[in-house]
């Protein structure tokens, strides 16, 4: 044993490296002592210790405060689209473009059509929208104002 009662060995005695130190070395374990102000008699109850946490009846307080409070409804997100550049005429050109577009893709859907589809709803359908291509070639010759005194 050393000078302060401990195995000579290396190593705190509870750390697992060196060996447990002889009885009385360690107190007892404070769950088998009575409390200080019991021991005493002096009359005083002992209060468990509840740190330094929110007490119970300020959690009371707000919990109650929080179920009153009336639910906001959730946060709406909302996104601006960009802005649109092109000018009038541009737009005009374009939508044009689409509808030709899409006209040609008709085309292609009605040749390729099978024999047995042709005196269909479809095939009339297709027919009746593959009519206005005269319009579309209308509206692609339309000259459109460039206003503010250009024209």
């Amino acid at each position: 044993m050393s000078a302060r009662g401990w195995p000579a060995r290396r190593g705190f005695p509870c750390s697992g490296i060196g060996t447990f130190p002889e009885k009385g070395h360690f107190r007892e374990s404070p769950v088998a002592e009575a409390p200080r102000s019991a021991q005493a008699g002096d009359g005083r109850v002992h209060q468990k210790f509840r740190g330094f946490g929110l007490t119970t009846p300020y959690r009371a307080r707000r919990k109650a405060a929080i179920a009153a409070e009336p639910t906001k409804p959730p946060a709406v997100i909302r996104y601006r689209r960009p802005a649109d550049r092109r000018t009038r005429s541009q737009q005009w050109a374009d939508a044009v473009q689409t509808l030709a577009h899409l006209l040609d893709r008709f085309q292609k859907w009605r040749d390729n059509l099978p024999a047995s589809l042709e005196n269909s709803a479809t095939a009339e359908a297709l027919d009746a929208v593959l009519a206005l291509r005269g319009y579309v070639d209308e509206l692609q010759a339309v000259d459109l104002p460039k206003g503010f005194g250009r024209d």
